[in-house]
């Protein structure tokens, strides 16, 4: 994924406007516009602040998916593991209820 297709997609799961979100970075608004059209590209330190702030790694922003997690979790299925990721990020319900529903694919419940 392009990177700022990723600023972009992080920042709408915070719900958080560009103005807010520059705000938190400590940014132009406009900068960020640009950064998330792809007219602009951030510099390390500024990626860094991005990952921080969205908690997420540097690997997770660049790439869209955090390859030193899934080399550690043997997760080859990259997609996989940005909607486990995704779900981990969830409120408790929310996950229970995942994990019931995965747990009743692989038990052929499903």
């Amino acid at each position: 994924m392009e990177l700022g297709n990723q600023i972009k997609k992080l920042r709408k799961e915070m719900k958080l406007t560009q103005d807010d979100f520059a705000n938190k970075l400590k940014i132009h608004s406009k900068q960020l516009a640009k950064y998330e059209a792809g007219r602009s590209t951030p510099s390390i330190d500024i990626i860094v602040r991005i990952a921080k702030f969205c908690e997420v790694s540097t690997d997770y922003l660049i790439f869209g998916v955090d390859k030193i997690l899934a080399n550690k979790t043997k997760i080859a299925d990259l997609e996989l593991l940005d909607y486990f990721q995704r779900v981990n990020k969830l409120k408790k319900s929310n996950r229970d209820k995942i994990k019931w529903a995965v747990k009743s694919l692989l038990n052929g419940d499903a």
